[in-house]
């Protein structure tokens, strides 16, 4: 191994180090997020990304392309549904008034049992218009 390959390596050991000393709230690998009723899903689903996708309003700093793992609570649902993903666009905290901080997640492909438990509750639902959170 050359000297330039190791250094690198050390430096990727040493963040992913440094990143598991960190509690699990800081370290953004586990979220949980509580909607409490569809007209909320709504405005925080985005069926226009590929897999599905949601708004997660969340603190702290997230990168494009960071896998997170969400346990998401919906309302007349016993267990909470856990979701894999990626962090596809980042609100930050100084954006403009309008639009609230948060991630946007795209879910994995094999999360598709979420993305159609999520569409057929909004397909039934009776729903004014609701503006999303995403866009």
């Amino acid at each position: 191994m050359s000297a330039l390959e190791e250094s690198g390596l050390k430096k990727a050991e040493r963040r992913a180090l440094e990143r598991r000393r960190k509690p699990p709230s800081e370290r953004h690998d586990i979220l949980s997020v509580r909607i409490d009723d569809d007209a909320s899903l709504q405005s925080a689903y985005m069926p226009f990304v590929t897999g599905g996708g949601l708004f997660i309003p969340a603190e702290g700093e997230f990168n494009l392309g960071d896998e997170l793992f969400v346990m998401l609570e919906l309302s007349e649902i016993k267990e909470p549904l856990p979701i894999a993903g990626k962090v596809i666009w980042v609100t930050p905290e100084n954006a403009n008034r309008e639009w609230m901080r948060g991630i946007g997640l795209q879910f994995s492909h094999e999360d598709k049992v979420v993305k159609d438990l999520i569409e057929s509750r909004l397909a039934l639902g009776d729903f004014v218009e609701n503006p999303s959170v995403a866009i």
